[in-house]
């Protein structure tokens, strides 16, 4: 069984648009390498993106984070959703609507390769693929980490995406 017998790496994207964005990642990064069973090992700088999927709303902040753990993925997620709470994350009715803060699991194992499936989550992200606010920090850490299903690398995935959408996600001013 891949989880819990051995340390997995796990790729998490963070994300806010709304708040103290920088403040609220510098936080989660805290958080995260605070909780019990998980290594934090690196992040990406920060990347300004526009929103997706619903327009009328603040630009975010994303980042992609590598860490360490031997949790199971569904306890891992709720050590997660803890965090988002923490840091004033509201559930709301509007799909891909503002937030503070937003950790989403998108890829596990060593270069990406782990699958895991249950109601309450999916690995790799399902839609990991077609989001380049998740896969440019992704590439900055590792452009060949592979997509299970796909096997083809999260850098050829970010080529293949809309240029103008790629070149709308640039690295904020606190990183440059």
């Amino acid at each position: 069984m891949p989880y819990g017998e051995r340390k997995n790496s796990v790729f998490l994207g963070l994300g806010g648009n709304i708040g103290e964005r920088e403040l609220n990642l510098k936080r989660a990064l805290e958080k995260i390498a605070q909780m019990e069973g998980v290594r934090f090992k690196r992040a990406s700088r920060v990347y300004s993106t526009p929103p997706y999927g619903f327009a009328d709303q603040p630009y975010f902040l994303n980042q992609a984070v590598e860490i360490e753990t031997a949790l199971e993925p569904e306890e891992l997620l709720k050590g997660l959703g803890e965090i988002e709470k923490s840091l004033g994350r509201r559930r709301s009715e509007v799909k891909w609507g503002p937030r503070t803060i937003d950790i989403d699991i998108l890829l596990c194992g060593e270069k990406g390769e782990l699958v895991f499936e249950s109601e309450l989550l999916k690995i790799p992200h399902p839609d990991l693929h077609n989001r380049a606010f998740f896969l440019l920090p992704l590439c900055e850490l590792d452009a060949l980490l592979v997509h299970p299903h796909s096997k083809e690398s999260v850098g050829l995935l970010l080529s293949k995406l809309d240029k103008q959408t790629v070149e709308s996600c640039v690295v904020s001013e606190e990183e440059r």
